[in-house]
């Protein structure tokens, strides 16, 4: 009669953790529900945005239900008033779109994912250094203490706010390009995107969680929102921002230093952050402790109580260290632990429209086969050489900086070996 949370779908970062999989493991049709909900949210969303914001588009807080609820749920001031749920739970249409090359979904979604932005036009405010910045807001669930000791939860333009914005406006912006359409809004869009606050690096070398440079009340909080840009999005890298990168690693030590990754969802958060940093030996040592420590008997991801997140974005971090395709590059055993010295994963999804099996021994590449949905290039990244080879006419494949780049037909299948075994 009292279920934890009300029962209802957490969307500062619980229910999305629950989709991290769908589409790197080839279960795209297990999207659909999610699009439904975001579809029964809209009208709801909508008048949220007019009465409490007297915004144009549609917008959500922490929490959602069945019926699509978009209004604050709780009077708990490090969560309540973040108004980016929406913003954040749309993203995942245009990640469906990124593996799949659907663009007829993209055609029917294309309204929503405007809309989701459409708000934020309205929302932003500027500050005193001239960037637009969401106002009121907070870091999810976190807590910041001023040099005069007092503690608060709201703010203006917390990291992860802005991140999330910059990720929808570019992807509402590539999305006008796709289609064709709208092209005075997407340039709006990247005007607005010019102005929002770039990541910053602050005093202990992390990434800074709020705009100001303050400490945390619980330092191993549960909740690394800064990092949202290094995973699940593509702006924080070791090869495009590698100051980022750095300070990335560093704001995960220091949670960890303190006592984070309690909580199996945050283990399994962990584990895709330091995936995408590349450090094999952390993921193997996170995953590891999600199952010791997170994991039950039956292996239902201990919160407490019992939460599906950690499972599913455990399952995510795992295929994350195997194969990597954002930045426009597949890559293959990026993050490999050592103790997984042989083995194979089949049916792996990677953006652009690919599906892969890869097979490896030594921790090192055998082989893996690419088939392509659709008539696309492919550009895989390796620091070994590889060779590519079809059973029909292969295309020409062109090599420059370690990445190998060749054009790609619907239904065909493409075998990639490296040209040398290393020691």
């Amino acid at each position: 009669m009292l279920p934890p949370w009300g029962s209802k779908y957490t969307i500062n970062i619980n229910t999305e953790m629950n989709y991290w999989g769908v589409e790197t493991l080839r279960l795209g049709e297990c999207h659909t529900p999610l699009f439904d909900l975001i579809e029964r949210m809209r009208p709801n969303g909508r008048e949220t945005a007019r009465d409490m914001y007297e915004c144009k588009g549609f917008t959500a807080h922490r929490n959602t239900d069945l019926w699509g609820d978009t209004s604050p749920h709780d009077l708990w001031s490090p969560s309540t008033q973040w108004p980016m749920g929406a913003a954040w739970l749309c993203l995942h249409i245009w990640e469906h779109y990124s593996f799949t090359r659907d663009k007829i979904f993209l055609t029917e979604k294309f309204d929503t994912l405007k809309e989701a932005a459409e708000f934020f036009e309205d929302f932003l405010i500027e500050n005193a250094q001239g960037e637009l910045v969401t106002c009121p807001s907070v870091s999810p669930e976190n807590t910041y203490v001023t040099d005069s000791g007092e503690k608060g939860c709201i703010c203006m333009g917390p990291t992860m706010d802005s991140q999330i914005i910059r990720e929808l406006f570019t992807a509402v912006i590539k999305a006008s390009e796709i289609l064709n359409i709208d092209s005075d809004y997407a340039e709006k869009l990247s005007v607005l995107c010019s102005r929002l606050p770039a990541n910053k690096v602050g005093k202990f070398g992390q990434v800074m969680e709020w705009a100001v440079d303050y400490d945390e009340d619980e330092p191993g909080h549960r909740h690394i929102s800064q990092l949202f840009g290094l995973y699940p999005a593509d702006q924080i890298s070791i090869y495009n921002t590698p100051v980022l990168a750095e300070a990335a690693r560093a704001t995960i030590n220091r949670r960890l230093s303190f006592g984070g990754g309690h909580t199996g969802w945050s283990r399994a958060w962990i584990i895709n952050f330091w995936a995408r940093l590349l450090d094999s030996q952390n993921v193997y040592e996170n995953i590891q402790l999600l199952l010791s420590h997170s994991t039950n008997l039956n292996m239902f991801d201990n919160h407490p109580p019992f939460q599906i997140d950690g499972n599913f974005g455990g399952a995510a971090g795992i295929t994350e260290a195997i194969v990597q395709s954002h930045s426009g590059k597949i890559r293959f055993l990026p993050a490999l632990p050592k103790a997984w010295k042989t083995g194979y994963q089949k049916g792996i999804g990677a953006r652009g429209g690919f599906t892969i099996d890869i097979f490896w021994d030594n921790n090192m590449l055998s082989s893996a086969r690419i088939t392509s949905l659709y008539d696309t290039t492919c550009v895989i990244y390796s620091e070994v050489p590889i060779t590519v080879e079809c059973a029909v006419e292969c295309s020409e494949v062109i090599t420059e900086n370690n990445c190998y780049c060749f054009n790609t037909y619907a239904g065909k299948t493409y075998t990639i070996k490296p040209t040398t075994l290393l020691p």
